[in-house]
């Protein structure tokens, strides 16, 4: 269930990335996997670690580093500022702009919002 901003960022960034799919291809010349397709070197960064006794899905552990990277964003960035870091840089670097990306992710928070409020 989506209820929380972060949850509603983390479902806007797998709509813009893999349209919300958890087997998406690789991309990025096979650097990026996944629903939220991220780079090897965004999840070492942004990883948390595992319990032992668990046994999560790549997709989840995707996810939460998603969630761990969105949880330590600056205070005056706004979500799309946020994605367009994780897009362009995959840490919080807020120098460049992508339009085209912030605008499709814009929409895609705009149709996640709406679906779940």
């Amino acid at each position: 269930m989506i209820k929380t901003p972060a949850d509603k960022f983390i479902q806007a960034i797998a709509l813009v990335e893999s349209n919300d799919n958890p087997n998406a291809p690789l991309g990025d010349h096979g650097r990026a996997a996944g629903r939220f397709q991220q780079h090897p070197t965004f999840y070492e960064q942004w990883h948390i670690p595992i319990s032992r006794g668990t046994n999560p899905t790549w997709d989840q552990c995707f996810e939460w580093a998603l969630l761990h990277f969105y949880s330590n964003r600056p205070g005056d960035k706004s979500d799309a500022d946020v994605a367009v870091a994780y897009h362009l840089h995959g840490y919080h670097r807020y120098v460049e702009d992508d339009p085209e990306y912030r605008a499709k992710f814009e929409k895609a928070l705009l149709t996640v919002s709406e679906l779940c409020p």
